[in-house]
Order: structure tokens, then sequence, then C-alpha cells
């Protein structure tokens, strides 16, 4: 619908490049926060996941040989500093949480998500 009072054409102008600069700022912000790195502690929490799942298709080794199978054909630095610390201790001391892991915490306090 066309406006016929032609006083308000420079409100909509400005109101349209407002919207389009609004929508560029919208779009920079979710392409960072969808780019972000995960925290240490998101990083141990998923090597813990990592190696139960490795280990639970090793079939005739104890814990301690597949763990070192796995660390010999890691020649390529494949596995993280974490993910080795989770491998050989997994009861070990976590990395300290740090406040980009509080969201989740909260959320996980909660009962979220």
């Amino acid at each position: 619908m066309k406006n016929r009072d032609t006083s308000t054409v420079s409100f909509h102008k400005e109101y349209e490049m407002l919207l389009r600069e609004w929508q560029a700022v919208l779009d920079t912000v979710r392409a960072s926060s969808s780019a972000t790195e995960k925290t240490p502690q998101q990083i141990y929490q998923d090597a813990l996941k990592k190696r139960a799942a490795l280990l639970e298709g090793v079939q005739g080794l104890d814990e301690t040989e597949a763990r070192d199978v796995f660390f010999e054909g890691d020649r390529e630095g494949v596995i993280v500093p974490f993910e080795r610390e989770a491998m050989k201790d997994p009861e070990g001391a976590a990395p300290a949480f740090i406040m980009a892991d509080a969201p989740a915490k909260y959320l996980e306090n909660k009962g979220i998500g």
C-alpha cells in the first residue's frame, strides 16, 4: 500500500535504511555467535564422551592397553590435549569453569534443555 502523503516519504526511507542496518547488525552477531569456540570445560566433557565411545568398541584389551593403542595411532595429533587427559585419567581434575560456561551450567542446574 502506497502512502499518498508526500510529507512522510523521508520517514519511510529512513525507516527502511535503519531496518537494513539493523538486519546487518543481527547477521553479524549471529555469525559471530555461531563461530565461537568451545570453552575448556565443554571440550573436556566432549572428550569424556569420545573416550567412552572409543572404549566401548574395544574388545580383547583392557582400558590401559586400548588407550595406548589410541595414542600410538594418533600420529597426526588429532587427539587434542583435553582428550588426551580425559583418556589418561577420566577421574582427574577437569579444567576450571570460566564465565563462558555459566549459561550452560545455569541451564543444567535448572534442568532446562
